[in-house]
């Protein structure tokens, strides 16, 4: 009996150590009370503070005063409720503090979560503005857990930058359109991310739904800062657009490179004639891997992505949409720049965006405002070269014929290579095959005249200087054989580019020397390391 009793003290002991107990009611001199909290909750971590639901005091008062007051890493919590006009507590309602500021790595704004937290702004100037400064490396900054309607049709309803690892997430917007586009979105943006004062890389965008804004996702171009917006993530955004408005759009200079993943939904519910509508609009740089895009449409008035003059479109991924554009579903500019990259390029992962003919549509690509077919070639399995990267272009007129060569003209079907960055030397030859079956070889052209030589791959051994503080300075390097009109890839380095941002073109006045334009962002003077810069040059 004595071992059966320990038995059950040692039972009773480990099930109350894991959490669990056995139900009994209170000892009878034990006082329970159960009330409605009235009150916002005051969590015993001094770094965790409550806005108060109740109060009168504008919303972005008491958030800036919380942070203002809450030292080190910070946490300022917005319970669920209804925030705004006609509720208790205003927003936005002081004209001398219309935004909320984070301006520190370290500080979060949390809500309770969408539909559960409601705030509604009415002013133009943004609801968030998530800059750090100083600028620093840091990971930081959190926006999460609630529904935002900014209804001002000049609206930027949050913006960010100079942030490394900043996160928005579990987000609904809702902009003077209405979250079905029932109304004008007027200028209206949903997130704009610009740098100011250094840069915004691993950065993080997930769960978050977009509608009734005039663009919802724009990169813009460098606000005293870099251009960097690199190494980023983009998972679970779901938008609906309207008429002549815009989904991503990236402004020359802005720099969005390395995308780790970019998972994109988009309904277009315009059914009227009109123009402007586009899913991506690129005038800068804007590549990675893991795109996965999906969309519907009401009508076919739209333009799945426009490549500005200047722009690059890496689109390493696939895509499909219900409901494909009458016109071009990529349509980039006039004429190609001369001696310029290939303004968009397909992927190797062959998904969805080659399992239906003549996906995509690429328009004005030599200037003559047709659209072309881009299609997919089968190669041998022991050619080495990638299907995914091979394609022909087939005019969608009877202006040009059945098909249509691209790069010189005439009745051929000619098939082509996308990034051939593998070839050091001349490149390989297009091969043109025309109706009967003969075979001709071409070169390949930017624009009507000009042709690529070929790809030279270099590797620069540099010591670089020490950059100043908050500083940005050019230092030149020997590059043998290099001239004054090649275009250059982005670097690699043999390690690290540490504290800077690198950039890097040939020296317009002298052949045979690369610039390194290095950015320091940091409040200290810092000297680069000592690499091997690899890149290639186009001639």
């Amino acid at each position: 009996m004595k071992n059966i009793l320990s038995a059950l003290l040692y039972l009773y002991m480990a099930a109350t150590a894991y959490g669990q107990s056995v139900t009994a009611s209170p000892p009878s001199k034990q006082k329970v009370v159960r009330t409605t909290r009235t009150a916002p909750l005051v969590n015993a971590s001094p770094n965790i503070r409550y806005v108060d639901p109740t109060s009168t005091t504008d919303l972005v008062d008491q958030v800036n005063t919380l942070f203002a007051n809450c030292s080190h890493t910070c946490e300022v919590h917005i319970p669920g409720g209804n925030y705004g006009p006609g509720f208790t507590t205003p927003v936005g309602t002081d004209a001398l503090h219309p935004t909320i500021i984070l301006s520190k790595s370290t500080q979060r704004l949390v809500g309770d979560g969408q539909r559960i937290t409601n705030i509604i702004d009415t002013n133009a100037l943004p609801f968030i503005d998530a800059h750090v400064a100083p600028f620093n490396l840091n990971p930081g900054i959190v926006i999460s857990g609630f529904s935002i309607n900014c209804t001002n049709t000049a609206a930027v309803c949050i913006t960010a930058g100079d942030a490394t690892g900043f996160r928005i997430r579990d987000i609904e917007m809702i902009g003077p359109g209405g979250q079905t586009n029932d109304a004008s979105s007027g200028t209206s943006q949903a997130i704009v991310l610009a740098n100011k004062l250094g840069w915004s890389e691993r950065w993080k965008i997930d769960d978050i739904v977009i509608g009734g804004f005039h663009t919802n996702l724009h990169f813009e171009k460098p606000d005293g800062g870099t251009d960097s917006f690199g190494y980023g993530q983009a998972e679970q955004i779901t938008s609906n657009i309207g008429c002549g408005d815009h989904g991503v759009q990236v402004d020359s200079g802005a720099n969005v490179y390395n995308i780790i993943k970019f998972e994109y939904q988009f309904n277009y519910g315009c059914k009227g004639v009109t123009t402007g509508t586009e899913v991506f609009t690129i005038g800068g740089f804007f590549a990675g891997q893991n795109f996965h895009v999906t969309g519907e449409n009401a009508g076919n008035n739209y333009t799945f992505a426009h490549v500005l003059k200047g722009g690059v479109f890496f689109f390493d991924g696939d895509y499909n949409v219900f409901g494909l554009p009458n016109t071009g579903l990529v349509v980039t500019d006039a004429t190609q720049p001369a001696d310029g990259p290939v303004p968009f390029y397909i992927g190797t992962q062959v998904g969805t965006i080659f399992k239906s003919a003549g996906i995509p549509l690429l328009s004005n690509y030599d200037g003559s405002g047709e659209s072309f077919r881009v299609t997919p070639v089968e190669v041998p399995t022991n050619s080495r070269e990638q299907a995914a990267r091979m394609g022909y272009l087939t005019s969608t007129t009877s202006g040009k014929g059945a098909v249509y060569d691209a790069f010189e003209g005439g009745s051929r079907r000619c098939h082509f290579v996308r990034n051939q960055f593998q070839t050091e030397a001349a490149l390989t030859p297009v091969w043109c095959v025309d109706a009967a079956g003969n075979t001709t070889q071409t070169s390949i052209k930017l624009g009507p005249t000009t042709v690529i030589s070929s790809f030279v791959k270099y590797s620069v051994a540099v010591t670089p200087a020490a950059v100043p503080a908050s500083t940005c300075r050019d230092q030149v390097f020997t590059a043998p054989g290099m001239t004054s009109s090649d275009s250059i890839t982005q670097f690699t380095s043999s390690v690290p580019f540490g504290e800077v941002s690198v950039t890097g073109y040939p020296n317009p006045d002298k052949a045979g020397q690369l610039i390194v334009h290095y950015c320091n962002s940091t409040t200290a003077p810092y000297t680069p390391p000592a690499a091997t810069y690899n890149f290639m040059a186009i001639r």
